[in-house]
């Protein structure tokens, strides 16, 4: 008979060969958690960023309701003061409507008048423009469909009053170059 040799190295164990598979997997999933850990904070923060900015946009966006921006704004703030200004109709197509907006106050860079001023709104359309003439938020025409009407006010004293009035043109014709809507605040 033949002797065989034995071999004098022991057969690995095929448990072995699984737990040095599974040191591997456990490091690759490790770096994996880690990976995916990291990307939760990213993704927490982008969260948090965009729920800042959302609440900053939406503060923004109530306080341009509230008060919208102006074209004009007019400090009425001594007496005898005067101010004029006309709005080109020409920039209006037919049957468009455009709003403008102005507002009067009565405090300029922080200085409020100490007392009350009475003021008044002179307002005259010699177009063939249509005007809507409204106050603050409220929707009725002042104007009622005049060409002209001159409103007295008062504005308060030692303390900041905005009072925003809204001009809604509408073209219904041709205008000429040198049609205006023409605006005076007195006081």
């Amino acid at each position: 008979m033949k002797e065989t040799k034995k071999s004098t190295k022991k057969p690995v164990p095929k448990k072995t060969k699984k737990i040095v598979e599974s040191k591997e997997q456990k490091k690759s999933w490790k770096e994996f958690f880690q990976s995916l850990t990291f990307l939760k904070i990213v993704f927490g923060f982008l969260i948090l960023v965009i729920i800042i900015l959302s609440i900053c946009i939406h503060q923004k966006k109530s306080e341009l309701e509230e008060n919208p921006p102006a074209h004009m704004i007019v400090p009425v703030i001594a007496k005898e003061s005067k101010y004029e200004f006309g709005i080109d109709t020409l920039e209006l197509s037919k049957e468009e409507t455009k709003e403008y907006v102005f507002k009067i106050t009565n405090y300029k860079e922080n200085k409020i008048n100490q007392e009350e001023i009475t003021y008044y709104l002179l307002i005259e359309n010699p177009t063939s423009a249509e005007i809507r003439l409204t106050r603050n938020e409220e929707d009725k025409d002042i104007l009622e469909g005049n060409k002209a009407l001159k409103i007295e006010e008062k504005m308060k004293k030692n303390e900041k009053q905005d009072i925003y009035y809204h001009v809604w043109l509408t073209s219904y014709g041709e205008l000429k170059s040198d049609d205006f809507i023409y605006i005076q605040i007195t006081s």
